[in-house]
């Protein structure tokens, strides 16, 4: 995590690795997760643009493979709850079978 935003939400590394520790996610911890969230999100919707735009000057293998790349990195995207969500590995890391479903989806879905 960036030491400025650390700093901006009243947090030390120490904090950090009590959470990863196993104790309870803090308002501080949550409000910097959801600047993070925030930032990310915008990250997300330009390199959604950037697919668009290039996409159609793509070969179909290409597109789907970054489509699936895409969708994959979207669907831990879509685990994060700054709110009220648990930043565990369990609670943000994909299943083998969320991942196969994801995947067949986005295939399911190309065009």
């Amino acid at each position: 995590f960036p030491e400025d935003l650390l700093l901006k939400n009243g947090l030390s590394l120490h904090d950090l690795k009590r959470i990863a520790g196993g104790e309870p996610v803090n308002a501080s911890f949550r409000h910097l997760i959801r600047d993070l969230y925030e930032r990310a999100n915008e990250y997300r919707l330009k390199t959604l643009q950037v697919i668009e735009r290039i996409s159609p000057f793509m070969e179909p293998r290409y597109r789907l493979s970054l489509e699936i790349i895409f969708s994959l990195y979207s669907m831990i995207f879509e685990k994060i709850d700054p709110e009220n969500g648990q930043f565990t590995s369990e609670a943000l890391n994909a299943t083998p079978d969320e991942t196969r479903e994801r995947v067949l989806k986005t295939i399911r879905e190309f065009n």
